[in-house]
C-alpha cells in the first residue's frame, strides 16, 4: 500500500504515540472484544488520539496500543491485564467441528433416502476431462435437488465419503475381495425419490 506525501501514516502515528502497550496475542479480537478495548482507550485517552495495531516481534505479530503519554499507557497496561485481552477467545471463521460432523452426518443421510449421493458420485466419475469439470458436474448434480443448509459443500462431503468408504469405486479400480459389493447399490430403488421433498 502507498501512501501520499503528507498523509497521516502508521509511521507517522507511532512516532507521534511513542508510549505503548503489547498484547502478547497473535489472534484477531472478536468484534465485541475489539470494541471494549477502543471503549477503554478512548476512556483512559478522554477523547484523545490512541493507535491500535499488529507489530512484529520476531517471529510474531502481535497487538499494540500506542498512547500520547505515559500515564495513559499505564492505566491501559493495567485494565488489560485486568480484562484479560491477552486471553479473550478468538473470532471462529467457520463453525465448531461438532456442528460440521452434525451437517455432515445429515447431508449423508439426506443423500441416501433420496439418491442423491449415488447421482452426484456418477456425475463426478463419470464426467471426463479436468478435476474442475468433475467438480462442476457434480455440483450441478446437487443442484437439481434442494439439499439441506449448511456451511458446507454438500457435493465434497459426499465425495470425501467415497474416498473414505469406497476409493476403488470412485477411481475405477478393482475393490478388495472382502468388499461385500461391485457397483454403488447403497439406496434401494424404492427407498429413493425424486428431486425434492414434499
Amino acid at each position: 500500500m502507498s501512501y501520499r506525501k503528507g498523509e497521516d501514516t502508521p509511521a507517522k502515528k507511532r512516532r507521534r504515540l511513542p508510549f505503548k502497550v503489547i498484547i502478547e496475542r497473535e489472534e484477531p479480537f472478536c468484534d465485541a472484544d475489539d470494541a471494549e478495548l477502543k471503549a477503554e482507550c478512548r476512556r483512559i485517552t478522554n477523547g484523545a488520539e490512541f493507535y491500535h495495531c499488529m507489530q512484529r516481534f520476531g517471529d510474531v505479530y502481535w497487538h499494540v496500543v500506542h498512547f500520547g503519554s505515559e500515564h495513559q499507557a499505564e492505566a491501559f497496561r493495567s485494565v488489560a491485564h485486568h480484562r484479560d485481552f491477552m486471553r479473550r477467545p478468538a473470532p471462529q471463521f467457520h463453525p465448531p467441528a461438532a456442528e460440521r460432523a452434525a451437517f455432515r452426518e445429515a447431508a449423508l443421510l439426506w443423500g441416501f433416502r433420496t439418491g442423491a449421493i449415488r447421482k452426484v458420485l456418477l456425475a463426478w466419475r463419470n464426467t471426463t476431462g479436468s478435476l474442475t469439470l468433475q467438480w462442476s458436474a457434480a455440483h450441478k448434480m446437487v443442484a437439481a435437488y434442494h439439499p439441506p443448509k449448511g456451511h458446507d459443500d454438500i457435493a465434497g462431503i459426499f465425495l470425501d465419503w467415497a474416498r473414505e468408504n469406497h476409493w476403488h469405486w470412485l477411481h475405477r479400480e478393482r475393490h478388495p475381495g472382502w468388499l461385500p459389493f461391485d457397483e454403488l447399490h447403497w439406496v434401494l430403488p424404492q427407498d429413493a425419490y425424486a428431486h425434492w421433498d414434499e
